[in-house]
């Protein structure tokens, strides 16, 4: 099995403006994709293999391995790593929000699958 990613739309990188606006982007902080996956050397997003591989103006997409990592003994995803791949998207998405100086982190993820792969 290959790589799954998870990330906002993608419609250029940019909100669709109309007559007289402009696009606007969304993050206070700005980093690079190195700066991003650097801060998560030895934490669970290295662990998973999970790599960030874009930040838009209003995106920020990643991808994760289907490997011995991330599959349960059946040989499927495992669906906490799924979680785990959504919660760093989320996280990453909510540092990048706020304003330098103010830490945010996560506090609840609510995950339901409905039906295998």
């Amino acid at each position: 099995m290959g790589p799954i990613a998870v990330g906002g739309k993608r419609t250029n990188n940019r909100r669709q403006a109309g007559k007289g606006q402009r696009t606007v982007d969304m993050w206070k902080k700005h980093q690079t994709l190195e700066e991003l996956q650097s801060a998560c050397h030895s934490t669970l997003v290295a662990s998973l293999g999970i790599e960030f591989t874009a930040v838009g103006k209003e995106s920020i997409e990643a991808r994760m391995p289907v490997d011995e990592r991330t599959m349960q003994p059946m040989g499927l995803l495992h669906g906490g790593a799924s979680a785990a791949l959504a919660e760093t998207l989320g996280g990453a998405g909510a540092y990048l929000s706020v304003a330098e100086g103010t830490v945010c982190v996560g506090l609840e993820i609510n995950a339901n699958h409905v039906r295998p792969a």
